[in-house]
Formats: C-alpha cells, sequence, structure tokens
C-alpha cells in the first residue's frame, strides 16, 4: 500500500487557505469589536461633550491646585505620566456613565423617549434589544467594581451606581427636584472619583475650604443644570418627565438658567479670591451661554448651549487651580 504525498500545488492552496480562514477570523473578530465598541459609544456620544469630557478634565487639572484642594504633600506629577493619567481617567468617567446611560436607556419610557429625540441611540435603532441592554446592564456591574481594584475611587463608583438606581429605577430623574439634585451629587461624586484616579494611588484629603467647594460644586450644577431640559421638552412631554421648562414654562425655565449662571460666574472666582485674570473664563462663558438661552432658541440651538455649559462647567472647576497658580506668583 503506498501513500500519496501532496504535491506543492496541493500544499500551497492548503496553506493559502489556512491564511485566508485565519485572515477571514481575525477580520470578523474586529469588525465585532468595532461594532460592539461603537454601540457602546452611542450610549453615552450625546454627553461627552458636556459631561465626560469636562469631568476627565477636572480631574486633570485638580492635579495642578496643590495645596488649594489637598492637604497631604502634592502630587509628584512628571510630564511623561500625565498622557497615561489622561487615559486613566477618562476610562473611569467614560465607564462609570455607561452604566449609568445603559441603565436609563434600556427602560421602555426611554426607548419611546429616544425615538423622538435620539434615535440614533443602540435601542431604538434596532443595535441592540432592551433585553440585551439589561444583560449589558448588569455585567457593567461587575466591570465597574472590578475596575476599583485598579483604580481607586471604590466610594465614588458606589456612589455613582447608587445616584443611578435612584434617578432611573426610583424614577428620581422625573421630577425637578430630585432630577437636579441627584445630578448635582453625582458632578460632585464624578470630580471626586476623577481626582482621585488622576492622583494615581497618592494620598488626597481635602481641606476645609476644598470641602466647602464641593459643596459649592452641587448647588452650581443643582441650580443650572436645567439647560439640559431646553432641547429635550418634547421628548420629556412624550415621557410624562415633569421638568422645570415643561412645568414652568420655557421663559421662565431660561430666566432660572441665566440669574445662577451669572451669580455662580462672579461667586466662584471670588470664593477662591483669584486675581481679575481668573474671572474671565467662568464669566466670559457664563455670559455667553446666558445670551444663548435668552436669544438662541430652538431644539439645536439649546443643545449646542447645552454643551457650552459643559465648557463652563470645566472652567468652574478649574478655578482652584488659578487659585494655586496666583500663589505662586506672589
Amino acid at each position: 500500500m503506498t501513500s500519496k504525498r501532496a504535491g506543492p500545488g496541493r500544499t500551497y492552496q492548503r496553506s493559502l487557505s489556512y491564511r485566508l480562514s485565519r485572515a477571514y477570523r481575525h477580520s470578523f473578530l474586529l469588525r465585532a469589536l468595532t461594532y460592539h465598541g461603537h454601540t457602546l459609544l452611542l450610549f453615552t456620544l450625546s454627553d461627552h461633550k458636556p459631561l465626560v469630557y469636562p469631568m476627565t478634565a477636572t480631574g486633570l487639572v485638580n492635579l495642578f491646585a496643590g495645596s488649594a484642594l489637598n492637604s497631604e504633600q502634592s502630587p509628584d506629577v512628571k510630564i511623561l505620566d500625565l498622557p497615561f493619567r489622561f487615559l486613566a481617567v477618562i476610562f473611569w468617567v467614560w465607564l462609570n456613565f455607561l452604566v449609568f446611560c445603559v441603565g436609563n436607556q434600556r427602560r421602555l419610557s426611554s426607548v419611546a423617549e429616544d425615538a423622538l429625540n435620539k434615535p440614533w441611540r443602540p435601542i431604538p435603532s434596532g443595535r441592540l434589544s432592551p433585553s440585551s441592554a439589561t444583560s449589558l446592564w448588569v455585567a457593567l456591574h461587575v466591570a465597574v467594581l472590578a475596575g476599583c481594584v485598579y483604580f481607586g475611587a471604590t466610594e465614588y463608583t458606589i456612589s455613582l451606581l447608587i445616584l443611578g438606581y435612584m434617578y432611573n429605577d426610583l424614577e428620581g430623574g422625573n421630577h425637578p427636584f430630585s432630577r437636579n439634585l441627584i445630578n448635582a451629587c453625582a458632578v460632585v461624586a464624578f470630580a471626586l472619583g476623577a481626582t482621585t484616579v488622576a492622583y494615581a494611588g497618592q494620598p488626597l484629603s481635602l481641606t476645609e475650604q476644598a470641602k466647602q467647594w464641593h459643596w459649592m460644586i452641587g448647588a452650581i450644577v443643582f441650580t443650572t443644570l436645567q439647560v439640559q431640559d431646553l432641547c429635550d421638552q418634547e421628548g420629556d412631554r412624550g415621557r410624562g418627565r415633569a421638568t422645570i421648562p415643561i412645568v414652568w414654562g420655557d421663559h421662565v425655565a431660561r430666566w432660572t438658567v441665566i440669574v445662577p449662571m451669572l451669580t455662580w460666574s462672579i461667586g466662584a472666582p471670588s470664593f477662591w479670591r483669584v486675581p481679575w485674570w481668573g474671572y474671565i473664563g467662568p464669566f466670559g462663558i457664563g455670559a455667553m451661554i446666558c445670551m444663548r438661552a435668552s436669544m438662541l432658541k430652538g431644539v439645536e440651538a439649546d443643545r449646542k448651549t447645552y454643551k457650552v455649559w459643559g465648557l463652563w462647567i470645566v472652567c468652574v472647576l478649574a478655578v482652584p487651580a488659578m487659585a494655586a497658580i496666583s500663589q505662586v506668583d506672589r
């Protein structure tokens, strides 16, 4: 009995078939990762500019606030470390915010609202079913809690999970007072968590002034965040959500944004006693928001105003760093 040995042509064909099969598998895996990664980004996309980027910037800026925020020794920050700290902070902020977004958007009432306001989101666009989103939501809880082992900021992650449950499952987001209060607490938790991650395990102990400052941050967000509701009035009405523009009317709601914005744009820099140049960012951008809220109306204009609010929050939260810089210059 003789065995037939494969000729060079057959060997080449088998080798080519193997390489093509392997390339196809790699290509399929890459397409799957790209598709599902894009799906995750769509959950948070509308709030990248007003929340994810500002909270990331806050964590990094607070590295340079020194003794204005931290009663411990100031962190040893090297320029080469900044890219890694940036990636760690933005991933922590985004991942914790993703849990909230999935928990919010998986609800049937949210799907109906998004079908009107944001039909490109994963569930109304058909990329993901509500039941699959619920499974993802549970898995993300495990992911963020596991991430605490590496990033730290455990107390802030747990706080955000509790606040998300209150907002979504206890329907705290359906009433103006509780909606703004929960959001204010969440912004403070994000700011402190992002700062903790940016410190990368180095000691962070807030000064008394810093503690008062974070109470003020909560008050700032509580009294101005209704700016986000100006552009979502149609969807909020369809969902039966009671927001300030719906309960008090669009005109009054805009003044509830304008008056606090002007007050805090002066009050926040005054609290830290920064030089005149420390008022430029908060007051300049705050005045821009007030002008937009009073003169530029409509869904797209109001949506852009909300994004500018995110930039204003960065300027306000950077005031302690400005105070630290001004102390060095004296």
